[in-house]
């Protein structure tokens, strides 16, 4: 059942970003590993091929907090929103997760 961000929610994040410029760390999910896999989706035939291959591995990357505002507020772009709801963003050293496909 999926669990919507508040307007505070995400009101909390834009400070945390715009004090502190916490650094977020993207996981993929294992089904975003089984779509790159699987080759099929063309916005993932569009992602890089490091990033399907660190993805593969289930490997986190850093990711900017003006995407993450975006992608909770709704105006990410249709490839980082895909991306971004298969797996889970994570304040780097805080036990604060967004879970991805739960916006």
């Amino acid at each position: 059942m999926p669990v919507y961000y508040t307007k505070k929610d995400i009101g909390r994040i834009k400070q945390l970003v715009k004090e502190k410029d916490v650094p977020f760390v993207f996981v993929p999910s294992s089904k975003l590993s089984e779509t790159i896999a699987k080759n099929e989706s063309p916005l993932i035939k569009k992602l890089p091929k490091p990033y399907k291959d660190m993805f593969l591995k289930g490997a986190a990357c850093f990711i900017d907090g003006k995407m993450v505002i975006d992608y909770l507020e709704g105006t990410a772009t249709q490839e980082n929103d895909f991306i971004l709801s298969n797996g889970e963003i994570r304040i780097v050293d805080n036990n604060f997760k967004i879970d991805g496909g739960k916006k």
